[in-house]
């Protein structure tokens, strides 16, 4: 899959309309930081890892997140990073996924929404301590800040996620 501008164009007007309307940490920081994930987005590209430029550019949707790129994104990230550790046989985490893209919708770009299946990654599950599904945990500069358990509505986490920030 080649990135073209035709496939970039899309994302990057996604990304700069969620910036401008941001009322969730102010509209300037919410331009500053689509500024800097922009160039993130670039730098990916640039050195031709395309998958990853074009879930940069994605924000619609949380990244799913396996064993292979989990440190990757919870610690080399600018952003404070949402973890929903979740599996598809658990109804309340189907029933909160359409939620956590509500979410995700109200938090970008100030916040990084990401999805962890626990059946495909449970040694990390593990290590996490993750003893009951959905979990979300939310990380900054690679360290767990806090963390709930049971579905929520995406009013319920963006409060939380704004309570647990300030």
């Amino acid at each position: 899959q080649g990135v073209t501008m035709a496939t970039m164009a899309p994302s990057y007007l996604r990304l700069f309309q969620r910036a401008e309307t941001s009322s969730f940490f102010g509209r300037e920081i919410g331009i500053m930081y689509m500024h800097a994930h922009l160039r993130y987005a670039q730098m990916l590209a640039h050195l031709g890892r395309a998958e990853d430029f074009m879930a940069a550019l994605d924000l619609a949707h949380p990244v799913a997140l396996t064993d292979a790129n989990f440190q990757r994104y919870t610690e080399g990230s600018d952003l404070p990073v949402l973890v929903d550790f979740w599996a598809e046989w658990c109804g309340p985490c189907r029933m909160m996924a359409p939620q956590f893209e509500a979410a995700q919708a109200q938090l970008t770009p100030n916040v990084r929404l990401v999805k962890l299946d626990t059946e495909a990654s449970s040694d990390l599950a593990a290590k996490w301590g993750i003893r009951s599904i959905p979990t979300l945990i939310l990380f900054a500069n690679g360290r767990e800040l806090t963390r709930t358990s049971g579905a929520m509505d995406a009013r319920s986490i963006v409060s939380w996620v704004g309570q647990s920030l300030h």
